[in-house]
């Protein structure tokens, strides 16, 4: 085994303190003895040596011996993130789907946590933590194709074993790739605007906001049949009344015909001829109308449309803060680059330096700019406003927390593409690809619920979960003569332990 030794239910432990004394440091063995009938712990200390100005143990001297110190790794950060994988049953569902190699793949997606990028670094950070692991970047490649095989019975035992959900967050990206030994790669509509074969993934979290399935389909799929298909598996494991929350995207007649079946919300489109019938209905916010949400005042109004004999209700927000913060941020952004524009004198370059604000100026050969004061006027009426649209009669607060809780969805997605590391993707088959996801999938599980108990403690109110992972990192573990000790728990890192529901009776090394 190569984790099961951090124990859960200890007597004892023993870490390293640094004390001052006289303008010198010295450190400790420092032996805790949990008493379970009075609920504390009693200290013992043991002289070491004396700490440089490099923060190095100085051994002390016992006769012609030296204590010999093999070094310090880091601890907390990985710790903490298996300790995670424990409380979710993560580890016992890879276990019982991998029975050799679970571990390693854990591991895995740990370093996705703490280090993303590139998976030849991984090598270099096991060496620098305490677990006593080797991962050669061929052993790496070998267990992504070991997992890839699986991948689909870990996603199921995992979506079993989940807390069913009312409501799921769809979201779908494609993930290019110049792999010629990929069945999956196809020719397809690409988000990214490169012309390559790709394959579509299709990630589906709850509202609780922990991934519950993902999938992978080749890359000619629509996007509401990878939605409809997903559903499919979602509905043989018993999450059925679910409501959907999906984005702008999937608005069409022929899309909400196919999901009529389902509840869903989505946002309407300002493009979209229904859109510009009610903004004019709802250009003047009433006094009936004013709600307060999260200690913001809006202007709620609801009604229903018919879209191609189909009934839809809808839902228009009125936000006067957020609409002067976007005209703020619209107006400082046309002006700057009326100003670039101005100072290039070079009309080849206009197109470049304007981008999508293009739309919004006019500009002749002599370089005279001026402003399209209708395409503003059309963006000034969208601003501040969001029109939601469902198949449901959800009450107006209901559906704009559905809504907004889907922002923390796209930034796990978001993450999720990003720690990809290179897209396109460079993995050479279809195995070692699946397995990749799978590692990723697992590293977002782990993020998300981190973050989950981030929020509830108030904690990501100080610190970031990067921050916080540093601030773990600094706790190691000493390696003296064979023996292992961890150095001393800042008060810093003790809050960070509570704030993720660990005990420091449990952050012991054996």
């Amino acid at each position: 085994m190569l984790i099961n030794y951090i124990v859960i239910t200890v007597i004892t432990m023993s870490y390293v303190v640094h004390q001052k004394i006289r303008g010198k440091v010295y450190a400790y063995e420092a032996t805790g003895e949990w008493d379970p009938v009075r609920k504390n712990s009693r200290q013992k200390r043991k002289y070491i040596g004396r700490i440089d100005e490099n923060g190095n143990i100085i051994p002390k001297r016992s006769g012609i011996k030296y204590t010999r110190i093999d070094g310090a790794y880091d601890f907390g950060d990985v710790f903490l993130i298996l300790r995670i994988a424990r409380d979710l049953k993560i580890d016992s569902i890879l276990a019982e789907t991998f029975s050799e190699d679970w571990e390693k793949i854990l591991i895995l997606a740990a370093n996705r946590v703490i280090l993303p990028g590139s998976m030849r670094l991984v090598g270099a950070w096991l060496s620098r933590t305490y677990l006593d692991v080797d991962m050669p970047g061929r052993r790496i490649s070998e267990l992504l194709s070991t997992a890839g095989k699986r991948s689909m019975e870990f996603t199921t035992r995992w979506l079993r074993s989940s807390e069913k959900e009312d409501a799921i967050y769809f979201d779908i990206t494609s993930l290019e790739s110049y792999s010629v030994k990929n069945t999956f790669l196809e020719y397809g509509y690409s988000r990214s605007g490169r012309d390559e074969p790709q394959v579509n993934l299709g990630l589906i979290m709850g509202r609780s906001m922990r991934p519950l399935f993902y999938d992978v389909y080749p890359g000619s799929i629509p996007d509401v049949k990878t939605l409809l298909n997903m559903l499919t598996i979602l509905g043989k494991y018993g999450i059925t009344a679910i409501i959907l929350v999906l984005d702008r995207g999937f608005y069409s007649i022929r899309n909400i015909g196919e999901l009529m079946k389902f509840s869903f919300v989505m946002p309407l489109p300002f493009r979209t001829v229904v859109a510009r019938d009610i903004l004019k209905e709802c250009s003047r916010p009433k006094q009936e109308n004013a709600r307060m949400h999260d200690h913001s005042l809006m202007y709620v109004q609801s009604g229903s449309f018919d879209l191609d004999g189909t009934s839809l209700n809808y839902i228009h927000y009125y936000d006067p803060e957020r609409e002067n913060r976007e005209k703020k941020k619209f107006f400082e952004r046309l002006t700057e680059i009326e100003d670039e524009i101005s100072r290039i004198r070079d009309v080849t370059k206009v197109d470049e330096t304007a981008g999508y604000f293009m739309k919004y100026l006019r500009i002749t050969t002599g370089m005279v700019i001026t402003r399209r004061s209708k395409a503003i006027s059309r963006r000034l009426n969208t601003m501040g406003r969001t029109i939601l649209i469902s198949n449901s009669k959800l009450e107006w607060d209901e559906a704009l927390d559905l809504y907004r809780s889907r922002d923390r969805v796209e930034k796990g997605f978001r993450d999720m593409k990003s720690d990809l590391g290179t897209l396109p993707m460079g993995v050479h088959g279809e195995e070692t690809m699946q397995g990749y996801l799978l590692v990723q999938f697992i590293a977002l599980i782990l993020e998300s619920e981190m973050r989950r108990r981030m929020r509830e403690s108030k904690i990501n109110e100080r610190m970031t979960l990067h921050e916080m992972l540093i601030e773990l990192s600094k706790l190691r573990v000493v390696r003296l003569e064979g023996s292992r000790f961890l150095t001393e728990i800042s008060k810093r890192q003790r809050e960070v332990f509570k704030a993720m529901e660990i005990g420091e009776e449990d952050l012991v090394i054996k």
